[in-house]
């Protein structure tokens, strides 16, 4: 899953970007430690959205966590792009302006790897979760509020209001080139 980020040389999460766990799917494995991790050192953070009825109490378990599948994994750029409707010029803002750019950054990517004989990543999200943060610009402000809520916080690491963040493409080629 793609979050948002507003901002162009400070990237902060987009205010309308989705996240969270999820209530009907299983958290996978790839993603468990990180997520773990996430929760562990944000207990205060975690506990206070317990106690806004964001997260349930099992959150926080002796064994880590009982949470869902959490989300986004990454984010992207996703405020003021401009479109041509029936020639008229918009500016939208949202995840479906972010996903295609992160798909587009993969596709870069790929291209480099095809350049170098290599094949297609294929499914990211347990590279994502093995090399995040070496490969994404980490996104250490802003919030998704919503719903009556004051959302998720972007924090340092992983979190469910940007993921990993943004990418950064020279890092990210670096690590595709690495792999087989």
């Amino acid at each position: 899953a793609v979050g948002a980020t507003s901002g162009v040389t400070t990237e902060i999460a987009a205010d309308f970007s989705s996240g969270g766990f999820s209530n009907r799917w299983a958290m996978p494995d790839y993603q468990r430690s990180v997520v773990t991790e996430y929760i562990m050192q944000n207990q205060d953070l975690v506990k206070s959205y317990v106690e806004q009825d964001l997260l349930p109490p099992t959150m926080i378990t002796p064994n880590g966590t009982m949470a869902g599948r959490a989300f986004p994994d990454v984010s992207a750029a996703g405020e003021d792009f401009m479109i041509v409707l029936d020639g008229n010029v918009y500016t939208v803002d949202g995840t479906s302006a972010s996903t295609p750019v992160f798909a587009g950054v993969v596709s870069l990517v790929n291209e480099q790897r095809h350049k170098a004989g290599l094949s297609s990543l294929g499914f990211l999200n347990p590279m994502i979760y093995t090399y995040g943060t070496s490969i994404f610009n980490d996104i250490e402000s802003g919030n998704n509020p919503g719903c009556g809520t004051t959302g998720f916080e972007a924090v340092q690491g992983w979190d469910p209001v940007t993921g990993f963040g943004s990418p950064d493409y020279q890092r990210f080629v670096d690590m595709a080139l690495k792999m087989p």
